[in-house]
């Protein structure tokens, strides 16, 4: 749903089970993963939700682990089998094929933030089963390298 603060007035964008609630930078769409197995993103002008990118049965996209590059042009989101290590990917917002970027560790499928300037990613890491142990990583000098030939 979407809330206007002036008027009040509420619209229904989508109905659907949907978590891990992302807004773009521009704020003009709305990322979101679906039950776990698709990512998703919807123009908050209106239209329809777009998917982005669809898992097998065997593989999850991480609930709270997507977020927006500071450019407005990729996803990163973390995804992988529930009780194996999890991979980063990078997923062109404009379509293509999803990017694994390199790191994949275990419990990577927790609380992925990027810092405004792109460099810079913290995540929460540890075993299933072992939330107590938990622990914080923050990579810097991060940077989803762009491919040849593309600005």
């Amino acid at each position: 749903r979407m809330r206007n603060l002036e008027t009040g007035e509420e619209t229904e964008l989508y109905r659907a089970n949907a978590l891990s609630l992302a807004a773009s930078p521009d704020g003009q769409l709305l990322a979101f993963t679906q039950g776990g197995q698709k990512l998703m993103i919807l123009p908050l002008a209106g239209g329809s939700p777009r998917e982005l990118l669809s898992m097998r049965a065997t593989e999850m996209i991480a609930l709270d682990a997507v977020v927006w590059t500071p450019d407005g042009r990729y996803l990163l989101c973390a995804k992988g089998p529930p009780d194996h290590p999890w991979s980063l990917w990078r997923i062109p917002v404009q379509g293509g094929e999803p990017q694994k970027l390199n790191l994949t560790m275990e419990g990577l499928n927790v609380g992925l933030r990027l810092h405004p300037d792109g460099r810079r990613i913290a995540f929460q890491s540890g075993q299933s089963g072992e939330l107590n142990r938990a622990q914080v990583w923050v990579m810097e000098n991060f940077s989803a390298k762009e491919e040849k030939g593309q600005k």
